[in-house]
């Protein structure tokens, strides 16, 4: 190499500011779901994987965060989680404690 001369940086490492957290789990969902399946399981796609690879930190705590906000849904799957985008979701249940309250009250027997 020659003296002074610095390497340009890969594209991935450029992109890594354009995508912020939901934009990125948006988009791997949409990219690595397989037909007819709404959701990816985020182990056997490979997503926590790139997930860390792109932004260097765990997608636990993130993903979590995105699910307590309505924007994502999860359920659990052997092996880990399948998530999907919510508005793309058939369930629309809310799971709350009050929710749960009034579905135990009005059942009848």
């Amino acid at each position: 190499m020659k003296k002074g001369y610095k390497a340009k940086k890969s594209s991935a490492t450029n992109s890594k500011l354009s995508l912020s957290h939901k934009e990125f789990v948006e988009r791997a969902i949409k990219t690595l779901r397989e037909p007819p399946y709404k959701g990816i399981h985020v182990v056997f796609s490979n997503f926590n994987s790139a997930f860390r690879q792109y932004y260097s930190e765990d997608p636990r705590p993130i993903v979590d965060k995105m699910i307590a906000e309505g924007f994502l849904v999860s359920r659990p799957s052997k092996g880990g989680v399948i998530i999907m985008l919510a508005s793309e979701s058939d369930q629309k249940t809310d799971n709350s404690p009050s929710a749960a309250l009034a579905k135990i009250l009005t059942q009848s027997n």
